[in-house]
């Protein structure tokens, strides 16, 4: 048994098919949110992780925005929660919830009020992950850890660092930034990341190692990564 973590689908239905096939009936997986929006198949995806019972499911920012935007479900409404929805490519998702049962689309939207946005898991070996959309800086205080910091957070990566009293067996694994983008936001504060450098495809490891991004991007490189938690083993899979 394995326990995996994926993250940031975005409707790409070939990758999520790739990966569904790697994971065993007895193997559990973390996925780190985003199933929806930008890609085709974001709906279907969202509802078929909601359902599976190997995959725990942490709310990522296009499900926050969804459940903002979709509050009066069935009557769909402008509000500045559905603009902003909207700029962030919710189009064939709302389209595919306009065609779906609206008693079938209400009970997902119920359930997607009480996912995760943070978990904790200890491997084996002895290695501590946090798991989160966003993910975060380490703390000794977790509960001062927000929604806005754990689904939303642009900015804890920047810093780069892992203090040498943080605790060693302790890795933040998150999504929410594109790879390609961390990288080019991280080389203008840092000398040490190559600008305009070639990026091989997977998990990227920063912060001394301690950090670990897994959004590949899926939605404008057909790429995603699926990470084992237990032995940091990778599979890359390209659509």
């Amino acid at each position: 048994m394995s326990v995996f973590a994926f993250s940031d689908i975005h409707g790409n239905r070939p990758l999520f098919d790739a990966l569904m096939e790697k994971i065993g009936p007895d193997d559990t997986a973390f996925f780190l949110g985003d199933a929806i929006d930008r890609g085709p198949d974001g709906w279907a995806i969202f509802k078929e992780i909601m359902d599976d019972p190997r995959i725990t499911f942490i709310c990522g920012n296009h499900e926050d925005m969804m459940i903002d935007a979709l509050r009066t479900f069935p009557e769909i409404r402008w509000s500045q929660a559905m603009d902003a929805w909207s700029w962030n490519g919710n189009e064939p998702t709302l389209q595919a919830i306009r065609e779906d049962d609206p008693d079938v689309v209400k009970s997902y939207l119920l359930r997607a009020r009480d996912l995760s946005i943070f978990q904790e898991y200890i491997s084996p070996l002895g290695n501590t992950f946090w798991l989160s959309h966003a993910g975060c800086d380490y703390t000794e205080h977790l509960v001062w850890l927000t929604r806005e910091d754990l689904i939303w957070d642009g900015h804890h990566f920047l810093s780069n660092k892992w203090f040498h009293d943080n605790p060693e067996n302790l890795f933040i694994v998150h999504g929410h930034t594109p790879i390609p983008i961390l990288l080019e936001e991280l080389a203008m504060y840092h000398d040490n990341i190559p600008k305009d450098g070639e990026i091989e495809p997977g998990a990227y490891y920063y912060a001394d190692g301690h950090k670990i991004d897994i959004d590949c991007g899926a939605h404008f490189t057909n790429t995603t990564v699926l990470l084992n938690l237990d032995t940091f083993d990778e599979e890359v899979f390209e659509a």
